[in-house]
Formats: C-alpha cells, structure tokens, sequence
C-alpha cells in the first residue's frame, strides 16, 4: 500500500525531481579605474575556491573574474536563464560594494570615480554598478525555489568625489531591503561594519577571513543554509574578536520553515540526496526511490527514515539514511533524558525499599528460628547498613537530577520569553517597514503628479514658442522679399532713366556694386541679420547670383567694415574709394567683411 501511495504522488510531482543546483561565482581584484590602495587581492582566490567547493558537490557554476558591468549583466542573464522551477539558485561575489541611499551596489571592474560633487552622482554612480536587489529579482523570476547570496563585499567604500567626500556610505553594506519570498541572504559582515581581507601578521593572505571559515562550513556532512550562516558567524566573530576587530556576519531568512541541505554530505558512504537528472518515464522503481528520499532528506523523523531503509535496505540513499538515523538516535532531547534517569532512580530506590522491608521482616521470624534468625540478623543489619547508604546515595543523585530538570525547564522557559519578546519587536519593526512604503508610495504619487503638471507645463510653452517663431520666420521672409522687390524696382527705374543706373543706387542709405547691394546698418538691419552691438558698416543686402560678389563668397547679412584698409560708415565713402581706386588705375579693391563674429578679407573688382 506504501509503494501505491508513492506511485500516486509520484505522478504529480515528477517536475520536481528535476530540481537542479546552479551557482554564479564573481570574484573582483583588478579596479583599473580607481588608486591602487583601494586593488584587491583575496577576491578573485575566494571566488575560484567557492566555485570549486559548490562543483565538487553536483552545482552548475557561472564562474567570472574582474567583470565590468556589460560582462557581468550578461553571466547573470545566462545564469538565470539556465534555472528552472524547482531548482536551488546560487550567487557568491567578492570584491567592493557599496551603500547608496540604503540600496547594495556591486562594483563591477570598469567603474569609474565620481566626476563632479553634484547631488545626483550617486545616481550616476547607482546606474553603473549592480544593485543587489536586481540580482535577486532574477533569481526569483526564474522559477527557482531557493535563491541564495552570498556577499563578501563589505569594505570600507573605494569612490570618494573630487572633494574628498565618498559617494555613499562610508563604511560596510546596508541593511537588507525587503526580500522576495524564499530567498536567503549571507553578508561577510553586519549592517555598518567593515570585513577583514586578512588578520593581523598575516601578510598576504589567500582567502579573506570570511571566505575561508565559509569554505570549512562548506566540507561539513549535510549542512544545512541555516546552520551554514550561523556556524560561520560565530567564528567569524571569534577570529575577528582576537584581532580586536568587530565583524558578525548577518543573515536575512526568506525560507519560511524550511531549512534545505546546501551542499553533499561528506561523511562516509553519504550521497547528495538532491536529484538533477530524473524525468518522467525512467524507471518507476527508482522514480519512487527518489521520490521517498526527497521527502526524508530534512526530517527528523526516525519513522520516515527507517520506512526508507525497509522499503530500500540497498538503495542509492541507503547510507545517508543510516548517517540521519543514527544522527538522530545521538542526539537524544536532554530533558527526556534527565526524566529517564529519574524514573530509573525511583524503580531502584523502591526496589532497595522492597528489600529492606524484606529483611527486616525476617528479623521477627519465630522464636523456634531464633538461631538461625540472629545468625542471619548480623548479615540482615549489614545489609540493612549497606543498603541506607546507597539508598542515600541515590537519593542525593535525585536531587542533583531534579535541580538540573529544574534548570532546564527554566532556560527553556526563559527562551520561549525571549523568542516572544523577538516576535513582538520584529512584528512592530514590521509594521514601521509598512508605514514608511506607504509614506515613500504616498510621495512617489506626488513626484509623479507634480512632473506630469510640468510636462503638460512645457509642452503648452513649447507649442507657443513653436507658433512665436514660425510668425516669425514668416515676418522676416516677407520682409526680406519687400526689400529685395524695393531695390529690385529701383533699379528697373533707374535703368529706364538716362542717367547712369549706379548713380540713382548709390544713396546715403544704399550701393551697389559688382552684383552685390549693400546698405547703411539701421536698427532693424542689425536686428533682421544679428549683428552684434558695436560692429559698424554696410550690411550685404543682396547678392546675385554668378556675380563677382556671388563668386567670391558673399552672402546676406555679412558686413562690410573696411574698404581699402580704411573703416567704412556710410554707403557715399564707399562709393569714393571705389571711384579713387579706379581712377589710380587699381583693378580690385580690398574688403574687410565680418560673418559671425569671425573676419576675412574678400577682393572684388574695381569696375562696376
């Protein structure tokens, strides 16, 4: 009926024995960026030994040394890719890490100091590392059922700004952020303190002091994620203590009540009771094996185990099996063995009592045994004597077992108290956490509303200020089309005079020469073609095309401030240059024309 019952339940959780266990080891030494005091030299050792650790015991690993930022996203994409529902997820990282507004950065090898003491630098800073959180957030999207960080990367903080002040906290990583349910989060010190790469007269030390007590806990027999964190912070805390040096790792617990096996047992004839390779349609037999030694490989029911050993006396878990079970029958509960002894105690004093009892009765035997009675009385006395005095004996043993019963119950007692006491503070520190999410949500609502004003804000401003220039730009094209037509119509009169057509253009306001027209620069000229304040001449008006002046890279808008190396004002002081420079028998005259703040010289010939 058992095997039934297995198959049945087999049937519905096959996807499950295709659990699987992958890792993601980064180890960073090699900052390139950042002054040599703040290079590391443990980081990329912890990482290689920790990535041997886990594949000696049946993990995938993602193993990666001194990642930038790119790098390092794509491991973690092809790491968390490789997962599955099910599976138990991994990530180990050593190197420097940092506290930003209350958030875990891990800097990758390519991160750059600050570059000004602006307030938002530590949100440029937060976009070029990795945050913590994002970290477990793949992990858990996943599929995976068990996510477990690691982090040694609790330093003092290497990026300072120009001004010498750091980008973040100074010391240590934050406290743990609310975390995603069955996470489980180790950090190599506790909230605000600095861990040790080494200690003190070691010189240059292979494994910074967390890593190599973690990788001792790591080749313990079936330890467990719990008893792994708190094994390695009580010596942590020891080694670190001698050193006078104040480091506890923390902890932060997502599991709920389950506390699964890390790593394979090393004890001898123990297999990893974990199952990477099984799917549906194998072997039933073995299917169920695997499916019993599932359910038993954290129970500490001597049933279970045992039911196990019945059903499979030779089985692939047989011998971890064996090792539980006889794990369990070492460690008995010491109050049941106090009451044990106790009960035992009584039987024999009641015993002793019985025959006590016994030979005093046979001291008032009959007077036709008197004989033989006094013969025996003597030995009766002794024994009577001998059996007091271990009676008393026994007593006093009571006693002592009774004061220790007394004990125990005490510090059992005193520990429910205290485990009470911890559940009220962690229930209030719980209900302060959910009073200020609301309180950050309540003003993130705000921020988005205030910036959602200002958008519609600018893009009204924006539309108007579209419309302003378009008028604009429509206003000076049919200004500068009613300039050109007025020269335009000027000169088709003077050409129909008999007068020479130069001398109706040539004006106080207005010339004209080699295909160019220039005119005195007014306030609306010098507003129409931007001229800066305090350049004075003629302003190019008009340049047609194929002319001298076109030839010769004229435009619009350019000013004429010199002619012949003399400054010109007025249009008529051109006019007479020209005419001076013709009558001396010079071919070209020379211009100084200014265009955008910067001059050059242009020469255009002397003729009309």
């Amino acid at each position: 009926m058992f095997r039934l019952a297995i198959v049945f339940l087999l049937t519905l959780t096959l996807p499950a024995l295709a659990a699987q266990r992958v890792a993601m080891v980064v180890g960073n030494n090699a900052y390139p960026h950042l002054p040599s005091s703040e290079q590391l030299y443990t980081a990329r050792n912890d990482a290689r030994a920790v990535a041997e650790a886990l594949r000696r015991n049946g993990f995938k690993v993602f193993h990666g040394e001194d990642l930038s930022r790119g790098d390092f996203i794509q491991m973690l994409f092809d790491f968390t890719g490789s997962l599955g529902e099910g599976d138990l997820a991994l990530f180990f990282y050593a190197g420097h890490g940092i506290n930003l507004e209350g958030g875990n950065y891990l800097l990758p090898s390519d991160i750059r100091p600050p570059q000004s003491t602006r307030r938002l630098e530590g949100q440029r800073m937060a976009s070029l590392s990795i945050h913590e959180q994002e970290i477990l957030a793949a992990m858990r999207d996943s599929g995976a059922t068990v996510s477990v960080a690691i982090l040694d990367a609790c330093r003092n903080n290497p990026i300072e700004n120009p001004d010498g002040r750091s980008v973040g906290a100074t010391r240590g990583l934050a406290r743990a952020a609310t975390m995603p349910q069955g996470t489980f989060s180790i950090y190599a010190a506790g909230y605000g303190q600095v861990a040790l790469d080494r200690l003190p007269g070691e010189g240059d030390a292979v494994h910074s002091v967390f890593t190599r007590v973690l990788l001792e806990k790591l080749e313990e027999p079936g330890v467990t994620l719990r008893g792994l964190a708190l094994s390695t912070r009580g010596e942590v805390r020891k080694l670190a203590a001698k050193a006078g040096h104040e480091q506890s790792p923390a902890y932060y617990d997502e599991l709920g009540g389950d506390d699964p096996v890390l790593l394979t047992a090393k004890a001898e004839g123990v297999v990893n009771p974990v199952v990477t390779d099984a799917a549906p349609g194998g072997d039933v037999d073995a299917q169920i094996e695997l499916m019993m030694i599932d359910e038993i490989r954290s129970s500490r029911d001597p049933a279970m185990l045992q039911a196990y050993l019945d059903t499979y006396p030779n089985g692939r878990f047989s011998a971890f099996a064996r090792a539980r079970l006889n794990g369990l029958d070492a460690e008995p509960d010491r109050g049941q063995v106090i009451s044990t002894e106790v009960a035992e105690l009584r039987s024999q004093i009641q015993e002793l009592q019985t025959r006590l009892d016994d030979a005093l009765a046979q001291k008032e035997d009959s007077e036709t045994e008197k004989l033989v009675a006094e013969a025996k009385l003597g030995e009766s006395q002794r024994q009577s004597e001998l059996l007091n005095q271990q009676v008393g004996a026994l007593r006093q043993q009571l006693g002592r077992l009774q004061e220790l019963l007394d004990e125990y119950q005490a510090l059992d007692a005193a520990n429910r108290v205290q485990l009470e006491t911890l559940g009220s503070e962690l229930n209030a520190a719980l209900a302060r956490v959910a009073a200020e999410e609301r309180r950050r949500r309540q003003a993130e609502d705000k921020l988005a509303t205030t910036l959602e004003n200002f958008e519609s804000s600018q893009r009204a401003w924006n539309s108007a200020r579209n419309n302003l220039e378009s008028r604009l730009s429509s206003m000076n094209a049919e200004l500068a089309a009613a300039e050109a037509k007025a020269i335009q119509n000027k000169a088709e009169q003077s050409a129909g005079s008999e007068e020479n057509p130069f001398d109706a253009l040539f004006s106080d306001d207005l010339v004209t020469h080699a295909g160019m027209t220039a005119q005195r620069l007014s306030s609306s000229l010098r507003q129409k073609h931007k001229v800066k304040e305090g350049r004075n001449g003629l302003v190019i008006t008009f340049v047609k095309p194929g002319s001298p002046a076109d030839t010769n890279g004229l435009i619009v808008g350019e000013v004429i401030t010199e002619i012949g190396q003399k400054p010109v004002l007025t249009p008529t002081f051109f006019e007479e240059q020209v005419k001076a420079a013709r009558n001396a028998g010079r071919k070209s005259i020379l211009l100084m024309v200014w265009r955008e703040g910067s001059p050059r010289f242009v020469a255009l010939p002397s003729s009309p």
